[in-house]
């Protein structure tokens, strides 16, 4: 889903600077190639991230968005990056395989919590908290990534007793790949609006993550050097350029609603995703490759534990959804027909209360004031009605305005003292609706279950009582039996 507006005079400069971008990449990698004394490498590995890094600043200057810090943070990973590249080149004649870890490598690393950061500030600033439906979408997703990552780029490596030390970093970049992978799932699987902004900074993760994956594939099966790896690194640094240039990138960090469990791109992804292990299982097989058996098949039972609690979870959230009203937040209904009954029947209960309770002249409201008005007026007053109920008292929204309540191990006493405060608190002060305020009051029927009752008869003795208020000039309690104290 896209939500960017009408473009302003300068809104194709990310365009005109990401083509050119993207050709010039390709020429100087051809370059790099050419020139034996490594100065054209040098330039191609160093200039991409700090013309990129500059190019952020540009943007966020030029767009000025409600919060900057994450868009510096995401220039500063990439300008690490860039300098750690130049140490690299600068020290390249000194470098050995079992070097330890110098100052390329810290550069490098020191990349991953900066971005780590401006993900989180993301999250934040658009109110996107996690669930366990969102830890588990992310789990599977990890999973699904994780396992083709561990079974050609890290198992070999932590299986091999020779392992040099330059092996061992250059497994652990894809693998903070995947932990970058794992705090971003939640901004990839939102349902608000995605704006251009974001599929860029989505593919510059990409492009970093099946960078650092080729190139550490390609040192670990001893194939020398990756000119596709070289080709991602360089394109990555103009896409996060781009982005920063888009004037959706102001958007990035508002406030977005939350997206709902069941949303069909999401959904679509996670079910993708679960078919990674028996796919990649298989095309190890078709390969001629060794097949992890073990880690494959542990891998399938995790996700097909963890796909199998989503359904669960995705079942109970169809469940709530049936049986709550979205205006109100009361039950409906349909939750009415489902328990009502099982707790009136239930022998325990000695005397079960049922109240009726309906907004007086409701449609003269809608008509007056509009529908927005009258939506107001229900939500306020099934607020005012919930704040009056025990904590093991039911609230039903029963059709347009009215409302029941039930109440177990009730008597008639405890009943009318309960309707008439319900009565009160509703009328005693109007209905806040952003305009003019609105007087509202209710007419409320009250029952008491009769040995032998049923939910049916228990309703419409209610309704009776229900009548008998409105006949008598609403806002009053009418109770079908004599009120007792």
């Amino acid at each position: 889903m896209r939500s960017d507006p009408a473009p302003p005079p300068h809104a194709r400069t990310w365009l005109a600077y990401l083509l050119p971008g993207l050709v010039g990449t390709g020429v100087l990698h051809v370059l790099q190639h050419l020139d034996a004394s490594g100065t054209t490498a040098m330039i191609a590995a160093v200039v991409p991230g700090v013309a990129a890094s500059v190019t952020v600043i540009v943007g966020i200057g030029r767009h000025r968005p409600a919060h900057g810090l994450p868009w510096l943070l995401l220039a500063a990973g990439q300008l690490s990056v860039a300098l750690g590249a130049f140490a690299f080149h600068l020290r390249r004649e000194e470098w050995t395989p079992d070097a330890g870890p110098g100052l390329p490598t810290v550069l490098f690393l020191l990349a991953y919590p900066l971005t780590a950061a401006a993900v989180l500030m993301f999250l934040r600033q658009r109110g996107l908290m996690w669930t366990l439906a969102d830890g588990i979408d992310a789990a599977i997703i990890v999973v699904g990534a994780g396992l083709p990552l561990w079974t050609m780029v890290l198992s070999p490596v932590m299986a091999d007793p020779h392992r040099s030390a330059a092996a061992v970093w250059v497994a652990i970049y894809p693998a903070m790949d995947l932990v970058l992978l794992l705090m971003a799932v939640r901004l990839i699987l939102g349902n608000a609006a995605r704006t251009t902004a974001h599929w860029l900074l989505y593919a510059y993760g990409t492009l970093i993550f099946l960078a650092d994956t080729t190139y550490a594939l390609q040192r670990i099966l001893g194939h020398g050097h990756s000119h596709l790896a070289d080709l991602l690194w360089l394109s990555a640094p103009l896409v996060l350029a781009a982005a920063a240039l888009h004037p959706s990138m102001t958007r990035l960090d508002r406030h977005a609603a939350c997206a709902p469990v069941t949303g069909t791109g999401r959904l679509i992804i996670v079910a993708a995703t679960c078919l990674a292990p028996p796919c990649f299982l298989y095309l190890q097989h078709v390969r001629g490759t060794p097949v992890h058996i073990p880690t494959l098949a542990a891998g399938c039972v995790i996700v097909f534990a963890l796909m199998l609690t989503r359904m669960t979870l995705l079942l109970q959230a169809q469940r709530r959804l049936a049986l709550t009203d979205a205006l109100t937040g009361l039950y409906t209904r349909r939750f009415l027909e489902e328990v009502l009954g099982r707790r009136a029947t239930t022998a325990s209960r000695a005397i079960n209360g049922l109240l009726v309770v309906d907004i007086d002249h409701f449609k003269w409201i809608n008509d007056t004031y509009g529908h927005s008005v009258g939506d107001a007026v229900l939500q306020e007053v099934a607020d005012r009605l919930r704040a009056d109920l025990r904590s093991d008292d039911i609230a039903v929204r029963y059709g347009g305005e009215e409302f029941l309540v039930l109440l177990h191990d009730c008597d008639p006493a405890h009943l009318h003292e309960l309707g008439e405060r319900i009565r009160r608190s509703i009328s005693r002060a109007p209905v806040p609706t952003g305009g003019t305020p609105v007087a509202v009051t209710v007419s409320i029927g009250a029952a008491v279950r009769r040995p032998g009752q049923g939910i049916a008869g228990l309703i419409d003795t209610a309704d009776e009582a229900l009548y008998a208020a409105k006949r008598s000039g609403r806002n009053r309690l009418v109770m079908n039996l004599p009120v007792i104290g």
